[in-house]
Order: structure tokens, then sequence, then C-alpha cells
């Protein structure tokens, strides 16, 4: 069995933003100028 436990904490410099956000857009452009794709 495994568990995942996920918190997401607001951006310090705008706390209506999640800090996940900013991190997901470089990981997706990362992956897309690598030209390598895992999963969907």
């Amino acid at each position: 069995m495994m568990t995942v436990l996920m918190q997401n904490l607001p951006s310090t410099t705008n706390p209506r933003t999640s800090y996940l956000a900013p991190l997901s857009a470089i990981s997706t452009i990362r992956k897309v100028l690598t030209g390598i794709y895992i999963g969907n």
C-alpha cells in the first residue's frame, strides 16, 4: 500500500496563487523542450 499526502502552500509573492502552479508550468515547459514524454 502506498499513501501520498500533498499540501499546497500559497506563493510568498502572491498569496492568492498556489506555489505549485509556477513549478508545474516550468516542469511542463521543460518536458516540451526536451521532447521526452512520460505519461499523458
